[in-house]
């Protein structure tokens, strides 16, 4: 089935002129710009909620970009534009064949690039990057031990949200922030934007790459399903994150993997292990279904080695501290995550410990299918998605960002039930955000 057959038509009736599908493909790609320019302008000049690290102090017109002189958008005003914009998504993916595919490389790097130059959109994260960073660098403390508020009248503390909690974050990504950290706090930050930008746009390049190679359909749609996504583009991008850095470095292992190379593809896999641990999960998929296994085995271990030593020797008392940080991290809950809706439906204010129970046996029930699928033929890419949707829903802390974990896999994939899992779960994450909007009034 070619994606045209794939691709559904819009409903414009038996009869419709042939200029009806072009023109309504059209509209959607320019209103997805549309919206995500007054999205990516939307904060405020002044102590913006859209800017969380403003909430309290007005940040700094080095910190707030070109975009900062913004719209002052009210919640229900962003939460009606980004489904505004996400209505729009579905009509590129749906329309995408009618459109001319410079448009629609256009829109991918001019609506990455606007969230890359505005200001740090929805979260504090990119500000703990920075005083991770600094802690080692300015102060000589181990960022594995100790949270910012060891160093509270550092430039950066005012806008750090987690000042308590030492770095969560894989020592590869860590010693690229060190890296950063001599230009300065808004040189740094700024850079930690860039690290979120660009890998965006390497994701999308990868899944072309990825869905051209497999004959997973269309491998521009393939790319426009990640780039124009607007999770990817509002939370990931827009917030600085480094969870597209881990994912581009996994895509890249897949990538290696599918080209035949699979030692280099492993190690790839592992140097996104190391930048954020949640990438583990697609190493047991990528040793079960690529051959030889020799290999895939061989490139991880060496590489696991030697970012381990790398790591030993960078911070040699806390070389691995990110796991005690993340073990700790498993009891925190977010309102949007699917447990805590589901113990809210249930009458309860909190995620029950039955309710963290099920997720649990949820989470590993799932993974051991999956193992078994993958050994008996299952693809082991579309494995890999599969897993991180299982992740995404059964942790009882959700993100934005993290919601978008299991999307690339889903498009570089032909399975189609995944590309609906993948994008319901951004439909989910939009509308609980939207119900605590409105029950906040």
């Amino acid at each position: 089935m070619t994606i045209e057959q794939a691709t559904p038509r819009l409903p414009l009736g038996r009869h419709a002129p042939p200029w009806a599908a072009p023109l309504s493909a059209a509209a959607a790609l320019a209103g997805l710009s549309v919206t995500g320019l007054l999205l990516a302008g939307g904060a405020a000049p002044h102590r913006s909620w859209l800017v969380p690290a403003s909430k309290h102090r007005l940040l700094p017109g080095d910190l707030m970009g070109p975009l900062a002189s913004g719209l002052g958008l009210t919640g229900k005003q962003f939460l009606c534009l980004f489904v505004a914009m996400g209505a729009c998504y579905a009509g590129v993916l749906i329309l995408g064949r009618w459109l001319p595919p410079r448009w629609v490389v256009a829109a991918m790097v001019g609506l990455t690039l606007l969230f890359s130059l505005a200001p740090p959109l929805l979260s504090k994260d990119i500000f703990s990057y920075v005083a991770y960073a600094r802690l080692d660098l300015v102060h000589g403390v181990d960022p594995y031990a100790h949270g910012p508020a060891v160093a509270p009248h550092d430039p950066v503390y005012a806008y750090v949200g987690w000042r308590h909690s030492p770095s969560a974050y894989g020592p590869l990504f860590t010693l690229l922030s060190l890296a950063l950290e001599p230009l300065g706090v808004s040189a740094s930050m700024w850079g930690m934007k860039a690290l979120a930008g660009l890998p965006s746009l390497g994701c999308a390049g990868v899944v072309w790459r990825l869905a051209r190679l497999r004959g997973a359909g269309d491998p521009l749609r393939a790319a426009a399903m990640f780039a124009l996504n607007p999770l990817v583009l509002v939370w990931a991008v827009g917030g600085g994150h480094n969870d597209l850095l881990m994912l581009l470095l996994v895509l890249v292992g897949v990538l290696l993997c599918v080209e035949r190379r699979p030692a280099s593809g492993a190690a790839a896999a592992v140097a996104s292990v190391f930048v954020k641990a949640s990438a583990v999960l697609v190493l047991p998929f990528m040793l079960l279904g690529v051959r030889p296994r020799r290999s895939v085995l061989a490139g991880a271990a060496l590489a696991a080695l030697a970012l381990a030593l790398i790591a030993a020797v960078a911070f040699p008392d806390h070389a691995l501290g990110e796991l005690r940080v993340l073990r700790r991290e498993t009891s925190y809950v977010s309102a949007t995550s699917v447990p805590q809706e589901l113990s809210r439906l249930f009458g309860a204010q909190a995620v029950t410990p039955l309710a963290r129970q099920i997720s649990a046996a949820t989470l590993v029930a799932g993974l051991v299918l999956l193992v078994v699928l993958v050994w008996r033929g299952m693809d082991w890419i579309a494995a890999s998605g599969w897993a991180l949707a299982l992740a995404v829903t059964c942790s009882s802390w959700l993100l934005g960002w993290y919601a978008i974990w299991p999307l690339p896999f889903a498009a570089a994939s032909r399975d189609r039930r995944l590309q609906a899992v993948a994008i319901g779960l951004c439909v989910y994450y939009v509308g609980a955000r939207w119900y605590i909007v409105a029950r906040a009034g």
